[in-house]
């Protein structure tokens, strides 16, 4: 038979949860953080922290339902991957607004080409009706 009288309870069991969430948040966000800071590669971080996110919320709810147990391991992962993101989307706007600026530069080039193509052809007709 056990020791234990009805009364008295097993000792609680701490989830670790928390703690596991925390550390794959922390790490996963930082990996995103530091790969989103690689010109034009930064985008391609989107893909790490958002896992990342969803991991560090997940942990912050079991860690404010375990009495905060690791709170701030999973709150800093959160963060980190949230800051992530926000570089990753920089990243997507500025090459956006690149590729658009290149579309412009080539419709303008494209014009200037066209001009001075039709000045040689004024200039050789000027020449062959001489």
């Amino acid at each position: 038979m056990t020791d234990q009288t009805p009364t008295e309870s097993a000792p609680e069991k701490k989830s670790t949860a928390p703690l596991v969430l925390g550390i794959v948040a922390t790490v996963l966000g930082s990996v995103a953080l530091l790969g989103s800071f690689i010109p034009c590669l930064g985008a391609f971080a989107i893909y790490l922290a958002v896992p990342s996110l969803i991991v560090g919320l997940i942990g912050v709810i079991l860690s404010t339902k375990a009495g905060k147990q690791n709170f701030a391991l999973c709150v800093v992962g959160t963060s980190l991957s949230g800051i992530a993101i926000l570089m990753a989307l920089l990243q997507i706007a500025a090459m956006n607004e690149a590729i658009e600026g290149l579309d412009e530069a080539g419709v303008e080039i494209e014009k200037a080409m066209d001009e001075a193509f039709d000045e040689m052809q004024n200039e050789i007709n000027s020449y062959s009706q001489e």
